[in-house]
């Protein structure tokens, strides 16, 4: 959406970001050649940066200075119940649809979906989940999430591994996909993956990225890339695919698998959950091009990312179809991270823990 309005981070206040976009001749041509614009997540932008995309649309689409963002029509969609506003300061930010520019564009042109394709009514998931999204649990659905309350997760992989004096069996059990448990901080999730990369027994195998471009947009490549610079892996590594390889194979942003071996050139071969074939991981690219095609800055890195933990944020494009745990609940900063992770679980009985 930045790149889109041109607004740069929109840190300088509303006259600065407009001024900022209406200097770049493409950012121009796109919004006049533009009939449409799609804004999904909408609860993440706040009321100060639509504000901001607005005032950039009256400006460059001057001849309809006087319609909400020049007249440009808007399709827009999102959960105002998930993710709040996205805000670089530590004060609380405001909804978009507190401002005046909102109930000009969409007065009268609002649509509530209600029909549900993710959960199924006969396990009780959608009614607990209709009571968390407004604050008003009765106590039927707080004994059901109480119920999904854990103190120790059972670690299956490493008994095995102390228990089995096989080493066949212990190999097979190395080799399974485990949960992956969910923290609200980054700083957890890094230490969880590396004490469990530790705890694997044979080599380490580096991976570093291949970093291209000016350095500014290289900065900006690496503040959003979710490929990490340095990567080490080793055979029974859980991991986070990063990339959509094959959508119809079901290989796509976000699916988890377990590396079972490393090919003759050294590329990482994933079992993924999602298909029964392994799967060779050949290094990817992530770039940064202008309106013309031309690569700005580039980041060439294996697609994978360590998994045993992840944030909550980061999961969000995950569908719960496989087990999760929501990890030390009591240091969740904000009371929505555990609904916008529970609302994606399948089935509420199968796949969803808490951890304290």
């Amino acid at each position: 959406m930045h790149r889109f309005a041109g607004a740069g981070l929109a840190d300088k206040g509303k006259s600065v970001a407009v001024e900022t976009a209406c200097q770049k001749s493409w950012i121009k041509r796109q919004w006049l050649r533009a009939e449409v614009l799609v804004i999904d997540e909408i609860s993440m932008l706040s009321l100060e940066f639509f504000e901001i995309v607005d005032a950039i649309g009256r400006r460059i689409r001057y001849n309809y200075s006087d319609q909400p963002f020049g007249g440009l029509q808007l399709i827009i969609t999102g959960d105002f119940c998930q993710l709040p506003p996205i805000s670089t300061e530590k004060k609380q930010t405001s909804y978009c649809f507190e401002s005046i520019v909102w109930k000009q564009l969409l007065d009268g042109n609002s649509f509530l979906l209600t029909q549900q394709f993710r959960q199924k009514e006969a396990d009780g998931l959608v009614n607990v989940l209709d009571k968390i999204r407004f604050g008003q649990l009765d106590p039927e659905s707080e004994v059901l999430l109480k119920s999904r309350c854990l103190h120790k997760i059972n670690n299956t992989q490493h008994q095995h591994q102390q228990q089995q004096g096989e080493e066949e069996e212990e190999k097979k059990n190395l080799l399974q996909i485990q949960p992956t448990r969910l923290f609200s901080l980054r700083q957890e999730v890094a230490t969880e993956n590396e004490k469990e990369l530790a705890m694997l027994k044979g080599d380490f195998h580096y991976f570093n990225a291949i970093d291209k471009g000016d350095k500014h947009y290289m900065d900006m490549l690496q503040k959003n890339c979710q490929a990490v610079t340095n990567l080490s892996l080793k055979v029974g590594a859980q991991v986070m695919l990063l990339k959509n390889l094959d959508v119809g194979q079901n290989l796509a942003n976000g699916s988890r698998g377990v590396i079972t071996d490393f090919n003759m050139l050294g590329y990482p071969i994933v079992k993924f959950l999602s298909v029964y074939a392994l799967r060779v991981c050949h290094p990817e690219t992530w770039d940064i091009e202008d309106e013309k095609g031309k690569v700005l800055a580039s980041r060439i890195q294996i697609p994978l990312m360590l998994a045993w933990a992840t944030t909550i944020h980061k999961s969000q494009g995950i569908n719960c179809y496989f087990l999760f745990y929501i990890c030390n609940i009591y240091k969740i900063f904000g009371c929505v991270l555990v609904y916008i992770k529970v609302v994606k679980c399948i089935s509420y009985m199968c796949n969803l823990y808490f951890m304290f």
